[in-house]
């Protein structure tokens, strides 16, 4: 495929939008992979990356990403990216919201495929977890 055609297929695409995070670790994984897929591949200075970050990460812009804007560019977006993991992408903190969903959510009953199959994923996650692969 030549690049005139790459590019109009491109063009074609629908556009790709960003939500912003809010916190909620069940989100956070799918967050992450859209923030580096849509901002990871735009050639832009580290300083404006953080920026970007702090507009998509809502729930830290007075926490860990913005304290990060003190550090140089490189080492702040790098720093503030492990804060964020260590608050919502930690293994623990997603399971208790997985598990704090369905303790406060509505009791199951034995046809509730979408319940059931959260039951599922969260036995799932932790056996992963017990025999040391990455879930």
């Amino acid at each position: 495929m030549n690049e005139l055609q790459h590019l109009v297929e491109v063009l074609h695409l629908p556009k790709m939008e960003l939500q912003v995070f809010d916190g909620n670790p069940l989100e956070y994984w799918r967050f992450l992979n859209s923030f580096d897929e849509i901002i990871g591949g735009i050639s832009m200075s580290s300083a404006k990356r953080n920026a970007v970050a702090v507009m998509y990460w809502t729930c830290c812009q007075s926490g860990a990403v913005s304290r990060c804007y003190v550090m140089k560019p490189d080492e702040g977006y790098k720093r503030a990216r492990e804060n964020q993991k260590e608050r919502f992408g930690n293994d623990l903190i997603v399971l208790q919201a997985w598990l704090s969903m369905i303790m406060q959510g509505p009791q199951i009953i034995p046809n509730d495929k979408i319940r059931l199959q959260i039951l599922a994923d969260i036995k799932n996650f932790l056996l992963l977890k017990a025999i040391g692969k990455k879930g």
